[in-house]
């Protein structure tokens, strides 16, 4: 009757190995108890099913892992992408704000032009006179004042 639990089968197994005479642990002795104690249709199907088991969570784990590199590739190509739009956003502020200084300055330049031309080269080189200061009027009397004068 084959015994067909790993426990009784190691015990015989040690038991062979131990054995005084070498006819107990020859080879053909050992193939017999091999053959004898091979694992039975349901257990080789339960380790066909552990074994396809593992290597499907294997998988799963290999997926998942690139699929975590493809993601972390595609965050980080979308932080490059906004950095570029960023910095290109920056340079195109930089060159408006550039044309609208020298836009400013043209027409500073211009308005120059139009006085030199309305009052002639001399009086806008010449500088400018200050404006005289007024002086205050003193506040004229009060007309209940004088009533009460007299």
């Amino acid at each position: 009757m084959p015994f067909h639990t790993d426990k009784q089968r190691k015990a015989v197994m040690a038991k062979l190995s131990r054995g005084k005479s070498r006819s107990d642990t020859s080879p053909t002795v050992i193939g017999r108890l091999r053959k004898r104690f091979r694992p039975t249709p349901k257990e080789l199907r339960k380790q066909r099913g552990l074994r396809i088991k593992k290597e499907a969570e294997e998988l799963r784990k290999q997926r998942l892992r690139t699929q975590q590199l493809e993601l972390e590739a595609k965050v980080e190509a979308e932080r490059e992408s906004l950095k570029a739009r960023e910095e290109r956003a920056r340079a195109r502020l930089k060159q408006i704000d550039k044309t609208r200084r020298e836009a400013t300055f043209a027409g500073k330049i211009m308005r120059a032009e139009k006085k030199l031309i309305t009052r002639g080269v001399k009086a806008v080189l010449a500088p400018r006179p200050r404006p005289r200061r007024r002086r205050k009027k003193a506040p004229a009397p009060a007309p209940e004042q004088e009533f009460f004068r007299i």
